[in-house]
């Protein structure tokens, strides 16, 4: 009985100690998802993509959209 007893204490701590490794596997992606969504405030990756299309905009696609807007207040008026 003292057998069967140790053995299942063993068992029980090889299974915590894989339950663990798992946990540990799972929690490193999201803190690193994490990280990189607090540099922009709790936005993320949206907030990054805005960016970087903003970035790849060039002058005359700016203008032309500035025009518009210009358009848009001259009829209001």
């Amino acid at each position: 009985m003292q057998q069967n007893a140790e053995e299942l204490d063993h068992a029980r701590a090889s299974r915590l100690s894989a339950a663990e490794a798992r946990e540990n596997a799972q929690r490193e992606p999201e803190e690193a998802a994490r990280a990189e969504s607090s540099k922009y405030g709790g936005k993320g990756a949206f907030v990054n993509g805005l960016n970087r299309r903003a970035g790849d905009i060039d002058l005359a696609d700016r203008l032309r959209r500035g025009r518009r807007d210009i358009e848009k207040e001259q009829e209001a008026y």
